[in-house]
């Protein structure tokens, strides 16, 4: 089971007993050990600055100990940050493809330079460039 942005259960559902109830599945779903033999495979993906407070909601501290506690097993991977290159990129490309052009000319690598050294860079430069555009 893939889970994409997974960090939304955190951000988007405000409600702790919905939340503990969707980790509470996801455990029982992910439990080697059940006694039906099944055991479902899960792939979250989440963004990293929310591994904290993942690991301290209430309801989902089971789901955080199997997935990213020491009897884990390496179960979990970091993806490592994109470059200054790669973000810059991903700014000016978008930009040239409708034809907006970037005032003052040295935004783009400003931009590009401040993202690479935040560990939550690239949400920010999203927000801050979908308000821009």
């Amino acid at each position: 089971m893939l889970i994409d942005q997974f960090e939304e259960l955190l951000t988007v559902c405000n409600d702790p007993v919905e939340q503990a109830a969707f980790g509470e599945v996801l455990y029982a779903l992910s439990d080697p050990g059940s006694a039906e033999g099944f055991a479902c495979r899960l792939l979250l993906t989440m963004r990293a600055d929310h591994l904290a407070p993942f690991g301290e909601r209430p309801g989902l501290q089971s789901l955080h100990r199997r997935l990213m506690g020491d009897d884990a097993g390496g179960n979990h991977l970091f993806l490592s940050p994109i470059g200054v290159d790669d973000i810059r990129r991903a700014i000016q490309l978008p930009a040239d493809e409708v034809g907006l052009r970037f005032v003052p000319p040295d935004l783009v690598e400003r931009l590009a330079r401040q993202t690479a050294d935040l560990a939550n860079g690239l949400p920010l430069l999203q927000f801050a460039l979908r308000w821009l555009w």
